[in-house]
């Protein structure tokens, strides 16, 4: 369960809310488990969701 964070992530990250983004620290501090499995998923939801609108952006 390796997240990457890759240019691209960051530059969204640095774009995202203040919660977002600690949440997003939170994310990578807790990539070693045990992690709070339900926040874990809500926030990889919440993250795809971002990506997702970041790229449909970018196509229009």
């Amino acid at each position: 369960m390796q997240a990457n964070f890759t240019k691209r992530n960051f530059k969204i990250y640095r774009k995202s809310s203040e919660r977002l983004r600690a949440n997003f620290i939170k994310f990578h501090e807790i990539l070693d488990p045990p992690a709070p499995l339900i926040k874990f998923y809500k926030f990889k939801a919440k993250f795809k969701r971002i990506m997702d609108e970041s790229i449909t952006d970018q196509r229009r």
